[in-house]
């Protein structure tokens, strides 16, 4: 259970966690981003989860860090 918990609040977060992907209106491309950075947010910062804040200042921080697929999504619009 916590497990999924935690799943469920990062996939949540992930738009508010990279900031340039929050931009963008297109359902589809924000489909695409939270499928590429899932495991980003989980694996670099999901010891923050459910601080937003906290998520966002550590995916900031750790963007040389995110894996290539991720890292495409920060700057699509």
């Amino acid at each position: 259970m916590m497990t999924a918990t935690r799943s469920a609040l990062a996939l949540l977060m992930i738009m508010a966690a990279v900031p340039a992907m929050a931009r963008t209106k297109d359902p589809t491309l924000q489909d695409r981003q939270q499928a590429a950075c899932f495991g980003d947010v989980q694996k670099l910062c999901g010891d923050f989860i459910p601080n937003v804040d906290q998520v966002t200042a550590c995916m900031s921080e750790k963007k040389p860090l995110v894996s290539p697929k991720c890292a495409e999504m920060y700057d699509a619009k």
